[in-house]
């Protein structure tokens, strides 16, 4: 969630942290909380997994993926305010570009 609070407030977005407390947190609270936002017609900026994370657990034995991201994604499936802004590199490496520019949803 490091990285993703800190593009939050590089953009002036909102997190999920935002509206459920950590404590709160569970599968059904993150979904419900993406299909509220769905539902209010926000945008949707997904700027990636942790590619280092799922390398990390690859190397492990570890599932690689993450239940929460993979449920946000099938709930954004054509939806038209979502937008990827990071760039894959195969199954285990990639990020953000160097510049992303704010005014993407436009």
């Amino acid at each position: 969630m490091r990285r993703v609070e800190a593009y939050a407030k590089k953009v002036g977005g909102k997190t999920i942290n935002d509206f459920v407390p950590s404590e709160f947190w569970t599968l059904e609270a993150n979904k419900a909380w993406i299909e509220r936002m769905r539902k209010e017609g926000r945008r949707i900026i997904d700027i990636g997994p942790d590619f280092e994370r799922r390398f990390r657990r690859a190397m492990k034995g570890i599932r690689p993926d993450s239940a929460p991201y993979n449920l946000e994604r099938e709930i954004l499936v054509r939806y038209e305010r979502y937008r990827k802004v990071f760039e894959r590199v195969g199954k285990y490496w990639g990020g953000l570009p160097k510049e992303i520019r704010e005014d993407w949803w436009r």
